[in-house]
């Protein structure tokens, strides 16, 4: 009489050599434990399935031992976005970006949102990276800024002070570049680039929205309101949107308590008047305000 799968006695873990009996439409068949690791890896080995989870791991241990770009990237034996995650953070040590010195902590928004787009396309694999404060539990200001010495604007959000500085041989630029080297990576944001004073737009009156766009190679931008909320508020016009359309970053989505901070104001890049941007205010709410006020500057930027 043969024996019943609980008269067997029962193992703790999977070694080396360890084979799993399976029942096939050709019959029984055995398999390595090793072989069923390999599927799970491919399975896990793509953006969409890293994209749809949060986790929230301190992966600063990546960083110091050099294998955060190879996890990356999959390669030296890693798989693609190996043991990384949305909501995954770590810290590089003090830097100092557009005059502002602190200790920096990042945590990751996506995998590979910037792929095929662009006037040129991110060929890489990459993350994408937002300022955060030690524990990954919130976004921060990565320095603060104007958007205009002085209004009415008529730059969209190109002219910006803050989009001048994630130029090439802008303070972001110069500041993250000391930080991820050629790691960095630039990207093709289609951003606005001229606006009036005179047009209509969701404030319900004449007081001006954007009006042309462009493409802009950039090391960083901030964010959209559709990245942040999924949806446009106060955005003026289409030419606000830019590449809104690859919609509200996975780590918002997945934890919406993140778009806020209790203790800043963002600014977002959508024009709202000739003489106003869209920002998140502290309290969470959806709101202007005038370019010549100092906010807190939270842009996303890529690695690879």
């Amino acid at each position: 009489m043969g024996k019943y799968i609980t008269d067997y006695l029962e193992a703790t873990d999977f070694e080396d050599g360890d084979l799993l009996v399976i029942e096939k439409s050709a019959g029984t068949r055995k398999i390595d434990v090793k072989r069923i690791g390999a599927i799970e890896t491919s399975l896990r080995a793509n953006a969409g399935f890293h994209n749809s989870l949060y986790r929230g791991k301190d992966i600063t241990a990546y960083w110091t031992d050099g294998t955060l770009h190879k996890r990356i990237q999959g390669t030296d034996g890693f798989a693609l976005f190996e043991d990384l995650f949305v909501g995954d953070y770590f810290a590089t040590g003090s830097a100092t970006i557009a005059g502002d010195t602190q200790s920096r902590y990042w945590v990751i928004a996506g995998f590979d949102l910037r792929k095929k787009v662009g006037s040129t396309e991110v060929s890489s694999h990459h993350v994408v990276l937002l300022p955060c404060n030690s524990d990954g539990s919130q976004i921060v200001a990565m320095y603060s800024s104007k958007m205009y010495d002085s209004v009415p604007f008529t730059g969209g959000y190109y002219s910006s002070k803050p989009c001048q500085d994630m130029l090439s041989g802008g303070d972001v630029q110069v500041g993250l570049s000391a930080i991820f080297g050629s790691n960095l990576l630039t990207s093709s944001e289609l951003v606005s680039k001229a606006n009036d004073s005179s047009h209509y737009n969701r404030m319900g009156d004449a007081s001006g929205a954007a009006t042309n766009w462009d493409w802009a190679t950039v090391y960083a931008t901030l964010l959209s309101e559709v990245e942040a909320y999924g949806s446009i508020v106060w955005s003026s016009s289409g030419y606000d949107g830019g590449m809104s359309s690859r919609g509200q970053l996975p780590l918002f989505r997945l934890r919406p308590d993140m778009i806020s901070n209790r203790s800043f104001y963002f600014w977002l890049r959508d024009v709202v008047t000739g003489s106003r941007f869209a920002i998140i205010l502290s309290d969470g709410r959806a709101d202007i305000h005038s370019a010549t006020n100092s906010v807190g500057i939270c842009p996303r930027f890529l690695i690879k």
